[in-house]
């Protein structure tokens, strides 16, 4: 099945989060029940701007059923329409109208999600972790501001970032045993830990917060994969795989959880696993900016260099104007000595997030690669000079260095920054790029000598 996004018909402004929200709410809702594969929303998203026929969209998906519907809101009332269609014929096999307040917008999904299953002639298993199956019914005040926190934190970056959490928080503050609102604010939080001034605050509330999402409700996966993510970038390889795990058990179609689960395989070294999960993503969500970009990424790093170089560029096909997709895209082109196409994708990246210093030392990395030195020691040096220390990317900075010939400055910024990672007690920004050491492509003129061992084994990397 594929949940087609909701058209939002209502003349009121301001009200498309909640169209979206209920959208990803079904989709959820229907992605745990046992036999029903639902692809993941984002790959849905990916594809819908390109107005295809409904049985080409549906091809391209691997969908035998839409489900298509509208939403139209009038003051305190939602009137919801929804219709199930046979992808293959084209033909309706159930369609319901809903008019409801939308306090009452909970109920309306179980019925939703209850008549589909019917109509697939589905069982819909007690133990399978449904919405249907919740505990409890949340406050439905707090459910409307976890919904507009979702749909802010997904547009990304440090301002909506920061309005998520807020709004998160609100949730929070009206119905403090509802534990989705607790699993965005520490998803949102150690998304901004990354990028923000105040990153061991962020981290160290990300934390907090996932652990208490978990206490609420360990039936969801949403806890889990939020607690795994910061298990992860604490380096507590074992706890994350253990909550990520537990995730995938929850809800074997969240995409996302198997993301992250291949992330955290990955660097304990069990590559086989990691390509299992990885290829279990991409059938949930082909198109999304994860499967799009992780593909690129995992080759990369296993010098697949043909294949990685393939993955990035459809990851740009489908998602242009992500930073993400241009940084793989310039790695591979580096490590292909494709220079001068590397500093053309390095500096979409910049473009793009010109705040982001990564961007810039791979730009000096590039242009140091490229023959051209004097200008790659100006924009590390400018770097150097206008960035706190805290904020530098080590592995970055390190491979600039060494693509100028300076190996003991490399040398020096790595092992500054395992120091860093071992007196650390939290999140510092760049400590989990550290974490990629031994997969690095860019430190491969490093590797077989006593000096890069010594750092490896400083930081006790599995």
């Amino acid at each position: 099945m594929a949940v087609l996004p909701f058209a939002h018909s209502s003349a009121e402004k301001g009200k498309e989060y909640f169209t979206a929200g209920l959208t990803e709410e079904l989709t959820n809702a229907l992605s745990t029940v046992p036999r029903l594969r639902v692809v993941a929303r984002t790959s849905v998203a990916a594809l819908r701007p390109r107005n295809l026929e409904a049985r080409e969209l549906a091809r391209r998906l691997g969908a035998d059923v839409l489900l298509e519907g509208s939403v139209q809101i009038v003051g305190d009332r939602a009137r919801i329409t929804v219709q199930l269609v046979d992808a293959r014929t084209g033909y309706q096999i159930w369609s319901g109208r809903y008019a409801r307040e939308m306090r009452d917008v909970l109920a309306v999904q179980d019925e939703i999600t209850s008549t589909i299953v019917e109509a697939l002639q589905l069982e819909l298993a007690r133990e399978s972790g449904a919405r249907s199956a919740r505990t409890r019914e949340p406050n439905p005040g707090a459910y409307d501001l976890y919904l507009r926190g979702r749909y802010i934190a997904e547009r990304r970056g440090e301002a909506n970032f920061r309005t998520a959490i807020t709004n998160f928080q609100q949730a929070i503050a009206l119905d403090s045993a509802y534990a989705l609102p607790w699993a965005g604010l520490a998803s949102t939080r150690v998304s901004l830990a990354d990028r923000a001034v105040d990153s061991r605050e962020m981290y160290a509330g990300a934390r907090s917060a996932a652990e208490r999402a978990v206490r609420l409700d360990s039936t969801l996966a949403e806890p889990h994969i939020a607690l795994g993510r910061v298990l992860y970038y604490g380096w507590e390889w074992g706890n994350a795989e253990r909550e990520l795990r537990r995730a995938v058990e929850l809800n074997p179609n969240d995409a996302d959880a198997r993301h992250w689960y291949a992330h955290v395989l990955m660097i304990l070294g069990r590559t086989g696993e990691a390509n299992a999960q990885q290829s279990r993503m991409l059938e949930l969500d082909p198109y999304g900016p994860q499967s799009a970009f992780h593909p690129c990424w995992q080759h990369y790093e296993l010098r697949q260099f043909a294949r990685a170089l393939a993955a990035c560029r459809g990851a740009l096909e489908l998602h242009p104007n992500q930073p993400e997709a241009h940084t793989k895209l310039g790695f591979v082109f580096w490590a292909t000595r494709q220079y001068d196409s590397a500093v053309v994708a390095f500096g979409r990246e910049r473009a793009i997030t010109p705040e982001v210093p990564t961007a810039t030392a791979n730009v000096a990395m590039a242009l140091a690669s490229a023959g051209l030195a004097d200008s790659a020691r100006v924009e590390l040096r400018a770097l150097e000079r206008t960035t706190p220390s805290e904020r530098l990317p080590p592995m970055d900075v390190a491979c600039a260095h060494l693509a100028l010939g300076e190996t003991d400055r490399a040398f020096a910024v790595l092992e500054q920054a395992a120091v860093g990672r071992r007196t650390d007690l939290g999140f510092a920004r760049g400590h989990r790029d550290l974490a990629h050491l031994k997969y690095e492509p860019c430190l491969d003129r490093l590797r077989g000598t006593g000096r890069f061992q010594r750092l490896v084994q400083s930081l006790a990397l599995p």
